[in-house]
């Protein structure tokens, strides 16, 4: 073999490790912006299970205000039958 020859083969092996150090820093990114991904898609879902449970605590505080209107309308509705028979 001859001195210039040895050089191409070290040239091309270079080459090849700085190919395949590209490839593996893609790699690594890709994954980097995979997991980042993911945590974002976890940060919606706890949005979303936080809003539930708002609406659900809501529905929950609704409730009791809606039978005291119940209890307040049938006794007007009392009342004003009482009126209607004293006229």
């Amino acid at each position: 073999m001859k001195s210039g020859d040895l050089r191409g083969i070290k040239k091309k092996n270079s080459s090849s490790s700085s190919e395949i150090s590209a490839a593996q820093l893609a790699i690594i990114g890709s994954a980097i912006v995979t997991l980042g991904e993911v945590i974002g898609i976890c940060a919606d879902v706890l949005a979303l299970e936080e809003l539930s449970n708002d609406n659900s605590q809501d529905q929950l505080s609704v409730e009791p205000i809606q039978q005291q209107l119940n209890t307040i309308q049938k006794q007007l509705d009392y009342l004003t039958r009482e009126v209607s028979k004293k006229q």
